[in-house]
Protein backbone atom coordinates (compact mmCIF):
# COMPACT_ATOMS: atom_id res chain seq x y z
CA UNK A 1 0.00 0.00 0.00
CA UNK A 2 1.17 3.60 -1.16
CA UNK A 3 1.88 4.73 2.44
CA UNK A 4 3.79 1.88 3.48
CA UNK A 5 5.84 2.34 0.04
CA UNK A 6 6.17 6.30 0.94
CA UNK A 7 7.32 5.26 4.58
CA UNK A 8 10.17 2.96 3.41
CA UNK A 9 11.51 5.62 0.58
CA UNK A 10 11.53 8.40 3.75
CA UNK A 11 13.60 5.37 5.31
CA UNK A 12 15.95 4.96 2.45
CA UNK A 13 16.07 8.94 2.56
CA UNK A 14 17.29 9.49 5.62
CA UNK A 15 19.80 6.94 6.02
CA UNK A 16 21.53 7.96 2.87
CA UNK A 17 23.39 10.19 1.00
CA UNK A 18 20.23 11.64 -0.28
CA UNK A 19 19.35 13.06 3.19
CA UNK A 20 21.02 16.26 2.92
CA UNK A 21 18.11 16.51 -0.16
CA UNK A 22 14.51 17.79 1.25
CA UNK A 23 11.84 14.97 1.77
CA UNK A 24 8.19 15.71 -0.06
CA UNK A 25 6.20 12.83 0.82
CA UNK A 26 3.31 14.24 -1.71
CA UNK A 27 5.87 13.98 -4.03
CA UNK A 28 7.07 10.56 -3.14
CA UNK A 29 3.54 9.33 -3.58
CA UNK A 30 2.86 10.74 -7.28
CA UNK A 31 6.09 9.36 -8.18
CA UNK A 32 5.50 6.41 -7.01
CA UNK A 33 2.18 6.22 -8.73
CA UNK A 34 3.63 7.16 -11.53
CA UNK A 35 5.92 4.24 -11.66
CA UNK A 36 3.11 1.86 -11.10
CA UNK A 37 1.04 2.66 -13.49
CA UNK A 38 3.73 3.41 -16.39
CA UNK A 39 3.99 0.53 -18.42
CA UNK A 40 8.02 0.75 -18.70
CA UNK A 41 8.11 1.14 -15.18
CA UNK A 42 8.55 -1.62 -12.90
CA UNK A 43 8.07 -1.40 -8.96
CA UNK A 44 8.38 -4.80 -6.45
CA UNK A 45 7.84 -4.62 -2.74
CA UNK A 46 9.12 -7.48 -0.63
CA UNK A 47 7.04 -7.85 2.96
CA UNK A 48 7.72 -9.98 6.03
CA UNK A 49 4.88 -10.34 8.42
CA UNK A 50 2.58 -7.06 6.66
CA UNK A 51 5.68 -5.04 7.31
CA UNK A 52 7.15 -3.44 3.94
CA UNK A 53 10.96 -4.30 3.89
CA UNK A 54 12.19 -3.88 0.56
CA UNK A 55 11.94 -2.27 -2.86
CA UNK A 56 12.87 -1.54 -6.16
CA UNK A 57 11.86 0.49 -8.88
CA UNK A 58 13.32 0.66 -12.23
CA UNK A 59 12.17 1.66 -15.87
CA UNK A 60 12.96 0.72 -19.66
CA UNK A 61 14.28 3.14 -21.88
CA UNK A 62 16.67 3.48 -24.80
CA UNK A 63 19.72 5.67 -24.64
CA UNK A 64 20.19 8.42 -26.53
CA UNK A 65 22.61 7.40 -29.22
CA UNK A 66 20.95 3.60 -29.83
CA UNK A 67 17.40 2.29 -29.82
CA UNK A 68 18.57 -0.90 -27.73
CA UNK A 69 16.13 -1.18 -24.64
CA UNK A 70 18.11 -0.53 -21.68
CA UNK A 71 16.38 -0.81 -17.99
CA UNK A 72 17.74 1.78 -15.08
CA UNK A 73 17.09 1.96 -11.82
CA UNK A 74 14.53 4.37 -9.60
CA UNK A 75 15.42 2.73 -6.26
CA UNK A 76 16.66 -0.33 -4.82
CA UNK A 77 16.41 -0.32 -1.01
CA UNK A 78 16.11 -2.99 1.93
CA UNK A 79 14.99 -2.09 5.20
CA UNK A 80 17.73 -2.25 8.22
CA UNK A 81 16.06 -5.53 9.85
CA UNK A 82 15.76 -7.28 6.48
CA UNK A 83 19.91 -6.86 5.65
CA UNK A 84 21.22 -10.30 5.43
CA UNK A 85 18.58 -12.04 3.94
CA UNK A 86 17.05 -12.91 0.50
CA UNK A 87 15.22 -9.43 0.14
CA UNK A 88 17.75 -7.61 -1.79
CA UNK A 89 18.84 -10.73 -3.79
CA UNK A 90 15.08 -11.80 -4.61
CA UNK A 91 14.38 -7.79 -5.62
CA UNK A 92 17.30 -8.06 -7.84
CA UNK A 93 16.11 -11.16 -9.43
CA UNK A 94 12.72 -10.01 -10.19
CA UNK A 95 14.06 -6.83 -12.23
CA UNK A 96 16.32 -9.52 -14.31
CA UNK A 97 13.27 -11.30 -15.21
CA UNK A 98 10.84 -8.55 -15.77
CA UNK A 99 13.92 -6.90 -17.61
CA UNK A 100 14.39 -10.21 -20.19
CA UNK A 101 10.39 -9.91 -20.66
CA UNK A 102 10.81 -6.08 -21.69
CA UNK A 103 13.93 -7.63 -24.09
CA UNK A 104 16.21 -5.25 -22.35
CA UNK A 105 19.89 -5.54 -23.67
CA UNK A 106 21.20 -4.17 -19.89
CA UNK A 107 20.40 -3.54 -16.19
CA UNK A 108 22.44 -0.54 -15.02
CA UNK A 109 22.04 -0.44 -11.55
CA UNK A 110 23.28 2.57 -9.60
CA UNK A 111 24.39 2.65 -5.73
CA UNK A 112 23.96 6.55 -4.69
CA UNK A 113 24.27 5.78 -1.34
CA UNK A 114 27.41 4.72 1.01
CA UNK A 115 25.12 1.60 3.02
CA UNK A 116 27.12 -1.06 2.97
CA UNK A 117 28.88 0.01 0.15
CA UNK A 118 30.85 -3.31 -0.53
CA UNK A 119 28.18 -6.07 0.58
CA UNK A 120 26.17 -4.23 -1.70
CA UNK A 121 28.29 -4.39 -4.87
CA UNK A 122 28.94 -8.03 -3.73
CA UNK A 123 25.61 -9.26 -4.08
CA UNK A 124 24.98 -7.18 -7.52
CA UNK A 125 27.87 -8.98 -8.79
CA UNK A 126 26.39 -12.46 -7.61
CA UNK A 127 23.53 -11.71 -10.00
CA UNK A 128 25.90 -10.59 -12.64
CA UNK A 129 26.59 -6.84 -12.58
CA UNK A 130 30.24 -5.45 -12.87
CA UNK A 131 31.44 -2.54 -11.58
CA UNK A 132 31.42 0.17 -14.17
CA UNK A 133 33.11 3.38 -12.82
CA UNK A 134 31.58 5.64 -10.22
CA UNK A 135 29.24 7.85 -8.79
CA UNK A 136 30.35 10.94 -8.05
CA UNK A 137 28.66 13.84 -5.83
CA UNK A 138 29.56 17.88 -5.64
CA UNK A 139 27.11 20.03 -3.42
CA UNK A 140 26.01 23.72 -4.57
CA UNK A 141 26.75 26.22 -1.79
CA UNK A 142 23.72 28.31 -1.39
CA UNK A 143 21.72 25.63 -4.06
Amino acid sequence: DLPEIVRLAKEMHAETSFRTLSFDEAKSATEIMSCMTNPTNFVCIAEDQGRLVGLVSVYLTTPYFSNDRVVYDHIWYVAKEARGSLVGSRLLKYVSQWSTLQEAKAVFLTLGSDINADRVGKLAELHGYHLLGGFYRKDIENG
